[in-house]
């Protein structure tokens, strides 16, 4: 009696062992799958500027999207209309 007693917990041990090893299999999975970088297929590339300046501060205009002022560290204001 006490034999067939300890079978069934020692199996019930042995199932709980299992269902929660494979629980983080599965959980460690869809931790991996989530840590897939989404930018490692893009290449840097410059798009300017292609003449190098430090700027003291840049403004833009309201619907007008193309047009920019921008302050230069040795002074002066400088104007862009074509976004450039």
């Amino acid at each position: 009696m006490r034999s067939s007693y300890v079978r069934v917990v020692l199996a019930s041990l042995v199932f709980q062992f299992l269902l929660v090893s494979l629980v983080s299999v599965e959980a460690s999975a869809q931790v991996a799958a989530a840590k897939v970088d989404p930018l490692k297929n893009l290449q840097y590339r410059s798009i300017g500027p292609f003449r190098g300046g430090r700027v003291g501060a840049v403004e833009g205009i309201a619907g007008q999207p193309n047009v920019y002022y921008f302050g230069a560290t040795g002074g002066g204001v400088w104007k862009t209309t074509d976004a450039g």
